[in-house]
């Protein structure tokens, strides 16, 4: 049995796996950044990127939208690239885009 995977985990990585969006182990709330990776590793070929599909699918009703699934044959592994609907900075990049605009010069 693979260890649980933790938000910490998966902020650090950016990456879940379709398993434990399946299982619904995961609660991706709190994920700070707004793109995501869904790794499906489990199965051959179709298989995992059926597997990524329906991962993709489960995110979608959380608000994460589908970008792109791409199978790396070098690694044998599928991936579907997520992106958070809500577009809000997170905490992790709001602190730099407020230093990046005090530098700005406005013409307001």
């Amino acid at each position: 049995m693979a260890a649980r995977e933790t938000p910490e985990q998966i902020a650090r990585t950016r990456t879940v796996t379709a398993d434990a969006v399946l299982g619904g182990s995961v609660d991706l709330r709190v994920y700070p950044y707004r793109l995501l990776t869904v790794l499906s590793h489990r199965g051959v070929g179709g298989d995992q990127v059926t597997q990524a599909i329906v991962a993709a699918e489960v995110l979608e009703q959380l608000g994460w939208e589908l970008i792109t699934v791409s199978e790396f044959a070098s690694s044998r592994m599928v991936y579907a690239i997520m992106r958070r609907r809500d577009a809000r900075p997170s905490m992790a990049t709001a602190a730099p885009l407020r230093e990046r605009r005090r530098g700005d010069v406005s013409t307001e």
